[in-house]
């Protein structure tokens, strides 16, 4: 992708276990959309600051839980499922999940000058590989490959955990239009 699309621009994403996300996007200004999505489950609002309108979702249940998928991506029933072996690895549990699932030392390699070492996964052509700060052992990218071509590489600008819950941040912002989806 070019450097300066809007799939380029940086997204943030604040995780407080699995009920409450927070996904703030740039302004993609071709399209007039500024996304804010904001989970509290089962609450979900779709927002676009642009405009200030806003889509309230309520999640049916029986299960109450936000997920961040960062290789899986959902199938129709039926449809085959070569990645499903990545279904677990989200935004938040990147490293605990490569260890859990036995990854192989690919080496220390510099990221952006940082001093990384890489945790290599493999599974049904898709190979997903993950780059920790040597000091800090902090995500720093993750490259995701299939039948041995670059598909996507995410750069990690900045990974904090252990921060204190911030509740004002899982609620939709004052001066949005909101309407319930059905």
């Amino acid at each position: 992708m070019k450097a300066d699309s809007f799939a380029a621009k940086p997204k943030t994403l604040y995780r407080a276990g699995s009920k409450y996300a927070r996904i703030e996007e740039e302004l993609d200004a071709q399209n007039n959309i500024h996304a804010l999505i904001i989970v509290k489950e089962p609450d979900t609002w779709m927002i676009n600051l642009a405009d200030k309108t806003a889509r309230h979702i309520v999640d049916p249940g029986p299960t109450f839980n936000f997920h961040a998928p960062i290789v899986w991506v959902a199938k129709s029933q039926g449809m085959p499922d070569r990645d499903q072996a990545f279904k677990e690895l989200e935004f938040g549990n990147e490293l605990q999940f490569f260890r859990q699932h036995a990854a192989q030392d690919g080496g220390a390699q510099q990221i952006g000058g940082t001093n990384c070492k890489a945790l290599v996964l493999e599974r049904g052509g898709t190979k997903v590989t993950l780059f920790v700060d040597l000091r800090t052992e902090r995500p720093v990218q993750l490259d995701i490959e299939r039948d041995g071509k670059a598909k996507e590489s995410i750069r990690y600008v900045e990974y904090k955990t252990g921060l204190p819950f911030q509740r004002s941040l899982f609620g939709p912002p004052k001066g949005v239009s909101i309407s319930e989806v059905k």
